[in-house]
């Protein structure tokens, strides 16, 4: 049974580190105005930011408690 926990734990910190790394990926794309100049954006860029908006919201609301 302790093997058993073992690998999960294992496999619980190698996602928790997959979500961390993400999660910096996407808060420096976000410092950089997500990679667009003001000059270039368009309406494409607000849906592509909609979008993300959305998923993260979905994600963000399953650690809430009911």
């Amino acid at each position: 049974m302790a093997d058993q926990n073992d690998k999960a734990i294992a496999a619980f910190l190698a996602h928790k580190a997959s979500i961390e790394e993400a999660l910096k990926r996407l808060t420096d794309h976000m410092e950089e105005h997500a990679g667009v100049s003001p000059d270039d954006l368009h309406w494409g860029h607000v849906g592509d930011l909609a979008r993300m908006d959305e998923l993260l919201t979905k994600i963000s609301h399953l650690t809430e408690e009911d």
